[in-house]
């Protein structure tokens, strides 16, 4: 990993090597102003802006993975893109932040396969040392406003009573919504018996995918695309979140950790 700061920008460049091969994994931009610390633009390949896991550093999370949600409707978490992040300086402004990015849609390794940017929208607040510097408190919200090009002449919408198929020649090229919306919520107690947190977030939405084939079955139906899908679009409505408990025992280097989480691709 290669990260370089100075006066006006950051760049950041890394390489991911495992036994599959070496891929990029970030490669992005960030410019700031001394004059104006309150705002930083960031360009290139980077965490998608959405909720609380996917931009928290897989050096500190708590478990080696992310929930399944976030493995299918955002896999790898990151996209190629532009983003505009406000982190106020001002003390009576500091538990706020906010990102915005403008975004591909494909994923982090793919060309974008349509003329679409997709739009990522994140709201934080952070209220740390309270009582007595003992809990410290954290939550959010998030937006996901994009689309997935179908490129056949059907779709298929969910309807109480199962898919219904809609067609018509000039669903060639129609851009199915593809829209999520999260909340995510942290609490931190620290005591003499060591520090205790719980973590959780939701995210529910729209999600395009595909049919269930011999090759493409369970959870890949509703993966997020990195190519055109070349069959009809399934819009499902989805829904998942993740239960997060840790507690650091005493002030040992041992946590006791407990974890659950779900996911329901057809809400």
């Amino acid at each position: 990993k290669i990260d370089r700061v100075d006066k006006y920008s950051n760049i950041v460049f890394q390489l991911d090597a495992t036994q599959n091969g070496v891929a990029l994994m970030d490669a992005f931009i960030q410019l700031h102003h001394p004059d104006a610390k309150d705002f930083q633009f960031t360009a290139g390949l980077f965490n998608r802006p959405f909720g609380y896991s996917i931009v928290y550093s897989s050096g500190y999370r708590d478990f080696p993975e992310r929930a399944r949600v976030f493995q299918t409707i955002m896999p790898r978490e990151r996209d190629l893109g532009a983003m505009v992040s406000f982190d106020p300086q001002n003390k009576a402004l500091s538990f706020l932040t906010a990102d915005l990015a403008v975004i591909n849609g494909s994923g982090y390794s793919s060309r974008d396969y349509d003329s679409k940017k997709d739009i990522v929208g994140n709201l934080g607040f952070k209220f740390d040392s309270l009582a007595n510097k003992k809990l410290h408190i954290g939550f959010g919200g998030s937006f996901y406003k994009g689309s997935v090009r179908n490129d056949t002449e059907s779709y298929y919408t969910n309807t109480t009573g199962g898919f219904v198929q809609n067609t018509n020649p000039n669903y060639v090229g129609y851009n199915a919504k593809r829209d999520y919306f999260g909340g995510n919520l942290q609490l931190q107690y620290d005591s003499n018996l060591g520090s205790t947190s719980f973590k959780a977030e939701y995210v529910g939405g729209t999600q395009p995918g595909v049919a269930n084939s011999d090759k493409i079955s369970g959870t890949l139906a509703s993966q997020s695309f990195s190519t055109q899908p070349a069959t009809d679009l399934y819009l499902r409505e989805f829904s998942g979140y993740y239960l997060w408990l840790s507690h650091q025992i005493a002030k040992s280097r041992f946590t006791a950790l407990l974890a659950y989480d779900s996911y329901d691709p057809n809400t």
